[in-house]
């Protein structure tokens, strides 16, 4: 349908009231079904198409697949399709890869008032030729090849103020992303997304757009690659985000990290490649000020981290309980990047591990005890229903099965299951759904067995509930392991470790002396590639 939709060819009264009846059923009239004058494709006298028809809900839900340029044609198809292709539910999520020079009134009145999540991809590096835009609405992004564009714009009252170097350190441009920002209602932005903006982005425009934010309402921030540097940055995120979910700061200059502290619900956080941040300020924050709620840690590239800084990493912290005592307990801790740290080897990433899930185990054990005393044991229940026993003896009360029942004693008997008799015919047991099957059925009767030939039947009735203890080690798991992320491919950093890393090289290339089958000839080498 989206093609159609596209192709312009849903036009009121553009689709015959036939639509669905295939060529063979039509009467044949000379004329190729593809033959555009045929009566196939002409339109149906009372102007209505089938598409008009569809409730709103449906058809936001088909134009939703469409990109920006695709969904502004279709603002010309009819009246019903121009009102919901500017409907805001389209246009929540804006992916800005140019700046138009001029901003349209469609722009203007419908779609960058609607953003709430906004991605500015430009590129790293600033062109020779800045674009401009047609009026059309149907190529508001999409350049064309004309000259620069060149504005003067007064410095007082505005934020968004900023200067282009090209290769030769000359001025370009003024305020790149001040014509866009100036119809986004920022303060409602609840994902704002500007990664590697330092080359055309100031950190006093950057800085004037967070401002702009609201703290409240903000929740994913990506400033990767940003202009931030020093601790500058930290006066314009202080005490401002602190509902932040997401944030990356990597690739930036950045110095300081203590104001992170605050933001109690942060769950992924990417400092990777701030190689600015000294090694005891970076040790500090790692050990006492990450944010207990952070669930993805990225530390990539910080080969400034040593391994004993790494072993501290904050994975449990300490709390007050209700009877005033201080206790341990886990962080929400996941997931840790350590790619690209070269010092890094496979036996360290081993002891990272055990040492952060050991640290989380021991202060683990007391909540899963109390965890266990507070759930309930439907074991010391009483039954609502008949239990296995009262049926057992409904069943060998009738004649018919009073003889087979007072040969089995209560074990379950397989046909491997020493001093077994001759076994009875097929006969259900409530109890654990198992069926005894003949003896000479010795195949079927081993796979409906227990592995376990000698099941007790009082254990089974008198054991703890299967879903309660799934539910207890998954809670146990959940709580203690963290999945570490990283590129070591050294076993050690000893002779040892390189003997087996040159080993596994080596080994990557193996030397087939075939005296084997399939049209090898002797002498013949076959090499296996591995892909590092």
């Amino acid at each position: 349908m989206v093609d159609y939709l596209t192709a312009g060819l849903l036009l009121p009264s553009a689709i015959p009231e036939d639509f669905g009846i295939t060529y063979k059923n039509r009467k044949h009239t000379g004329e190729h079904p593809n033959n555009l004058n045929s009566s196939y494709l002409k339109a149906p006298r009372n102007g209505i198409s089938p598409i008009t028809k569809l409730p709103a809900e449906i058809l936001l839900s088909i134009l939703s697949y469409l990109e920006l340029d695709d969904l502004l044609s279709m603002t010309r198809v009819s009246k019903n399709l121009h009102q919901l292709c500017l409907s805001p539910a389209l246009h929540r999520r804006l992916n800005l890869k140019n700046i138009p020079e001029k901003i349209s009134n469609t722009l203007r009145t419908h779609i960058l008032p609607a953003v709430r999540e906004l991605t500015v991809s430009l590129n790293v590096f600033p062109h020779h030729h800045y674009y401009r835009y047609s009026e059309d609405s149907s190529t508001l992004f999409t350049p064309s090849n004309h000259i620069r564009y060149k504005k003067k714009i007064s410095h007082k009252g505005n934020y968004a103020v900023s200067r282009l170097l090209d290769c030769n350190h000359k001025e370009l441009e003024e305020s790149i992303l001040a014509p866009i920002l100036e119809f986004i209602k920022l303060d409602q932005v609840v994902e704002l997304n500007i990664p590697f903006s330092s080359s055309y982005l100031s950190f006093q425009e950057l800085q004037g757009i967070l401002y702009k934010l609201n703290s409240g309402i903000i929740q994913r921030l990506n400033l990767k690659g940003s202009s931030l540097s020093g601790e500058q940055w930290i006066k314009t995120l202080r005490n401002r985000f602190d509902n932040l979910i997401e944030l990356d700061l990597s690739y930036t200059e950045i110095t300081s990290l203590h104001c992170l502290k605050t933001t109690t619900k942060l769950k992924k956080l990417s400092i990777s490649s701030c190689n600015s941040i000294s090694t005891d300020l970076l040790s500090d924050f790692l050990k006492y000020h990450l944010p207990i709620s952070v669930e993805e840690l990225d530390l990539s590239r910080l080969d400034q981290i040593p391994l004993n800084d790494l072993m501290n990493l904050r994975v449990v912290y300490q709390v007050i309980n209700d009877q005033g005592e201080m206790e341990f307990r886990p962080a929400k801790m996941k997931q840790v990047k350590l790619i690209g740290i070269d010092h890094l080897t496979k036996k360290d990433i081993r002891k990272l591990k055990r040492n952060w899930e050991k640290q989380r185990n021991d202060c683990t054990m007391g909540t899963i005890t109390k965890l266990k005393a507070d759930l309930i044991d439907w074991t010391n229940r009483e039954a609502k229903t008949p239990n296995s026993e009262s049926y057992h003896r409904s069943l060998l009360s009738t004649p018919s099965f009073s003889t087979i029942f007072s040969r089995i004693s209560d074990n379950l008997y397989t046909p491997y299951t020493p001093n077994s008799t001759t076994s009875p015919i097929i006969t259900p047991l409530i109890n654990d759904r198992k069926i005894i099957l003949p003896t000479q059925h010795t195949f079927l009767q081993s796979l409906s067995s227990s592995s376990s030939n000698n099941l007790d039947l009082s254990s089974v009735d008198n054991s703890p509930n299967h879903a309660t203890q799934n539910r207890e080690q998954n809670c146990e798991e959940d709580a203690v392991s963290i999945e570490i992320i990283h590129s070591a491919i050294l076993e050690s950093d000893d002779e040892d470790g390189y003997r087996k890393f040159i080993g596994a090289v080596v080994g990557g290339s193996l030397e087939l002396d075939t005296r084997v089958k399939d049209g090898w000839d002797e002498g013949q080498r076959g090499y296996i590639e591995i892909d590092q």
